[in-house]
């Protein structure tokens, strides 16, 4: 009997050890992630199990407000971001990582402008309202160039997606760069049209998931298993759209709490799935598209004054999600 309780206390001890040992990854993964589709497919993984059987722990943190710096601050483990938005958070030789691309814009964002506004360069000379230091911002860039233009050829009204689909709407700016469903509105009224979207450069507005390099280094494995629930996730959707849209209407909430609504402003993104990111990821020997979108990102913040740092696209990437 006394032998027998020696074993079992030494077994206990053991385990004690093992535990103590784990340390990092004895904790969830935690996730901050604002009111948008896109990070549906993580409440899906969660209700329907598919983290359980992965093995890992994902705790989802509604923060609307706070950025990258809760991932610098250790606050949080990892974010959803469009690409633009995490190669931009650069403080001093900190940086952020895209591990996992979630989705892209396939029509979401756009641009309305007045009937006279047949292409983006007759834009020259224009008012043109967008919000800087966001995607909307970004993506004109992107066009912009494209057409032989830069920002200093048109009139700038920063203005955040509502009200720039607003201001357009009331005639107060002759484009304005935006999302839906500002987008169909605009296009709807007797001066306006649809002058560009996003489907027209898939690829370009993509959002990952970003951590710090530290964090991914550390939790390789929960990443990993991350990533196989979302993509059994993604498939899930692809299976079964309305109880999707249920779920993740109802947990992502806010105004996208309506499934109608959910799955309305779906219609404008992709998800992508395990095939599609290694696509997307390639190699670092044989980079994928990210790398050129990525390139894109530093080449606009740097003209316009919003990136500063000396950085290549393989400074934001991390590779080995799907090893």
């Amino acid at each position: 009997m006394k032998r027998m309780r020696l074993i079992t206390c030494l077994c206990a001890a053991v385990v004690t050890l093992f535990l103590s040992s784990q340390g990092s990854s004895a904790k969830p993964l935690r996730i901050s992630y604002a009111i948008w589709v896109g990070n549906g497919p993580f409440f899906v993984a969660e209700q329907k199990g598919f983290f359980a059987n992965e093995g890992v722990e994902v705790e989802m943190i509604n923060a609307e407000m706070g950025g990258a710096q809760q991932l610098f601050d250790r606050q949080v483990d990892a974010m959803p971001a469009s690409i633009d938005t995490g190669v931009v958070y650069v403080e001093s030789d900190e940086r952020l990582v895209c591990v996992l691309a979630l989705d892209e814009s396939l029509g979401g964002d756009g641009i309305v402008a007045n009937d006279d506004i047949g292409t983006i360069a007759d834009l020259e000379g224009k008012v043109v309202a967008f919000q800087s230091r966001t995607t909307p911002q970004f993506y004109l860039n992107v066009l912009l160039e494209e057409a032989g233009l830069s920002e200093a050829d048109i009139e700038v009204v920063d203005l955040g997606g509502q009200d720039a689909g607003e201001a357009f709407l009331l005639q107060e700016v002759d484009a304005a760069v935006t999302w839906e469903p500002w987008l169909s509105q605009g296009k709807n009224v007797d001066h306006g049209h649809l002058l560009s979207d996003s489907s027209q450069h898939p690829g370009l507005i993509v959002d990952c998931l970003f951590t710090t390099p530290d964090v991914f280094n550390e939790r390789k494995a929960e990443f990993q298993a991350l990533a196989r629930a979302w993509d059994a996730a993604v498939a899930y959707i692809d299976a079964h759209p309305e109880e999707a849209n249920a779920i993740m209407a109802r947990e992502v909430g806010g105004w996208l709490e309506d499934p109608a609504v959910f799955a309305d402003t779906l219609d404008g993104i992709r998800f992508y799935d395990a095939e599609r990111n290694r696509e997307y990821f390639g190699t670092p020997e044989n980079p994928g598209q990210v790398y050129d979108t990525v390139q894109k990102v530093i080449d606009v913040y740097s003209h316009v004054g919003l990136l500063e740092a000396d950085v290549t696209p393989a400074d934001f990437v991390a590779h080995g999600v799907w090893e």
